[in-house]
Protein backbone atom coordinates (compact mmCIF):
# COMPACT_ATOMS: atom_id res chain seq x y z
CA UNK A 1 0.00 0.00 0.00
CA UNK A 2 1.62 3.42 -1.10
CA UNK A 3 0.95 6.21 1.16
CA UNK A 4 0.77 10.01 -0.75
CA UNK A 5 0.27 13.41 0.29
CA UNK A 6 0.96 12.75 3.90
CA UNK A 7 1.56 14.87 7.27
CA UNK A 8 3.81 13.54 9.78
CA UNK A 9 5.08 14.70 12.83
CA UNK A 10 8.70 13.63 13.73
CA UNK A 11 9.76 14.36 17.74
CA UNK A 12 13.47 14.42 18.13
CA UNK A 13 15.90 14.99 20.88
CA UNK A 14 18.08 18.20 20.62
CA UNK A 15 17.61 21.81 20.27
CA UNK A 16 16.90 23.25 16.86
CA UNK A 17 20.23 24.09 14.94
CA UNK A 18 21.44 25.73 11.61
CA UNK A 19 22.17 22.10 10.42
CA UNK A 20 19.04 20.96 11.35
CA UNK A 21 17.04 23.85 9.18
CA UNK A 22 19.22 23.21 6.19
CA UNK A 23 18.09 19.70 6.14
CA UNK A 24 14.14 19.61 6.55
CA UNK A 25 13.25 21.39 3.49
CA UNK A 26 9.51 22.99 4.16
CA UNK A 27 8.52 21.39 7.25
CA UNK A 28 7.29 23.31 10.16
CA UNK A 29 10.07 23.79 13.36
CA UNK A 30 9.26 23.77 16.47
CA UNK A 31 10.95 23.83 19.63
CA UNK A 32 8.99 22.63 23.31
CA UNK A 33 9.39 25.31 25.38
CA UNK A 34 11.77 24.42 28.56
CA UNK A 35 12.45 20.70 26.56
CA UNK A 36 15.25 19.66 24.68
CA UNK A 37 12.58 18.25 22.44
CA UNK A 38 11.78 19.33 18.65
CA UNK A 39 8.93 18.68 16.74
CA UNK A 40 9.35 18.71 12.92
CA UNK A 41 5.57 19.05 11.16
CA UNK A 42 5.13 18.88 7.22
CA UNK A 43 3.99 17.16 4.20
CA UNK A 44 6.02 14.78 2.83
CA UNK A 45 5.37 13.11 -1.02
CA UNK A 46 6.08 9.81 0.10
CA UNK A 47 7.36 6.76 2.29
CA UNK A 48 10.81 6.79 0.53
CA UNK A 49 10.80 10.89 1.36
CA UNK A 50 10.31 9.57 4.81
CA UNK A 51 13.13 7.25 5.18
CA UNK A 52 15.38 9.77 3.52
CA UNK A 53 14.55 12.70 5.67
CA UNK A 54 14.81 10.17 8.93
CA UNK A 55 18.30 9.15 7.81
CA UNK A 56 19.44 12.33 7.45
CA UNK A 57 18.46 13.04 10.90
CA UNK A 58 19.96 10.16 12.28
CA UNK A 59 23.19 11.06 10.05
CA UNK A 60 22.96 14.54 11.70
CA UNK A 61 22.71 12.96 14.95
CA UNK A 62 19.25 13.46 16.33
CA UNK A 63 17.79 10.84 18.22
CA UNK A 64 14.36 9.70 16.74
CA UNK A 65 11.73 9.90 19.76
CA UNK A 66 8.48 9.70 17.32
CA UNK A 67 7.37 9.07 14.06
CA UNK A 68 3.19 9.87 13.46
CA UNK A 69 1.15 10.32 10.40
CA UNK A 70 -1.18 12.96 11.25
CA UNK A 71 -2.60 12.65 7.91
CA UNK A 72 -2.73 11.02 4.48
CA UNK A 73 -4.55 8.94 2.26
CA UNK A 74 -3.56 5.55 0.44
CA UNK A 75 -3.18 4.74 -2.92
CA UNK A 76 -5.31 1.55 -3.47
CA UNK A 77 -5.15 1.11 -7.13
CA UNK A 78 -2.86 -1.85 -7.05
CA UNK A 79 -4.97 -3.15 -3.90
CA UNK A 80 -7.89 -2.85 -7.02
CA UNK A 81 -6.25 -4.90 -8.83
CA UNK A 82 -5.27 -8.02 -6.94
CA UNK A 83 -9.00 -8.25 -5.97
CA UNK A 84 -9.46 -8.82 -9.91
CA UNK A 85 -7.53 -11.41 -10.42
Amino acid sequence: MTTINSVYQIRLIGKVSLSLQNHIDDMQIRQEHGKDIISLVGQLPDQSALLGLLNTLNDIRFEILSVEMLSGSFDTSSLNKLSRE
